[in-house]
């Protein structure tokens, strides 16, 4: 696996396990563990998808709609530091 599918991996694990504790009951969505997990996972995320719409090209994507993928990236980005 490459290093950026197992980072994406462990955060995917972390999140889902903090989300079954959360809903269990066991901790509250207020935990800092929690907050640095779900802001981690966006920024890696919408970095991940700025690179890859930036970089490279989809021919079977028009390219507005990479435009529209994009600012998703971005708004992922904003969403982790607010």
């Amino acid at each position: 696996m490459k290093t950026y599918q197992i980072i994406f991996l462990i955060l995917k694990i972390l999140i889902v396990a903090l989300l079954i504790l959360i809903y269990s009951g066991y901790i509250d969505a207020s935990n800092n563990i929690y907050q640095i997990t779900d802001k981690l996972l966006k920024i890696f995320v919408g970095v991940f998808i700025i690179i890859i719409f930036t970089f490279y090209s989809f021919p079977m994507i028009d390219f507005h709609d990479v435009i529209i993928i994009q600012i998703g990236g971005y708004l992922l980005l904003y969403s982790a530091f607010l």
